[in-house]
């Protein structure tokens, strides 16, 4: 499940292509300020190209419950800095 509320997007569930093409096609994505996100993992390739995207958009994230996708969480300690629950860019 992946829903829009304000500048955050709640995102619930596998991580697959499918939630990267949703993610992908959000209008003005530069009003999206973060993804909060609980996912047990999924798909690599997807999880690279969401935090691709989520790295050119400028877009944080945070770790509800749980992120299981050593890949996306990886790549945002890369770009950005994860904290106990968020990450920013600076």
């Amino acid at each position: 499940v992946i829903v829009q509320k304000g500048n955050v997007v709640y995102f619930d569930g596998l991580i697959s292509k499918e939630s990267f093409t949703t993610l992908s096609n959000f209008p003005h994505p530069d009003k999206i300020e973060s993804i909060s996100i609980n996912s047990m993992g999924g798909d690599v390739e997807a999880a690279l190209d969401i935090a691709d995207w989520m790295w050119e958009n400028h877009i944080n994230i945070t770790i509800r419950t749980v992120c299981a996708s050593a890949v996306l969480c990886n790549r945002h300690t890369v770009y950005g800095d994860i904290y106990s629950g968020s990450s920013h860019y600076d």
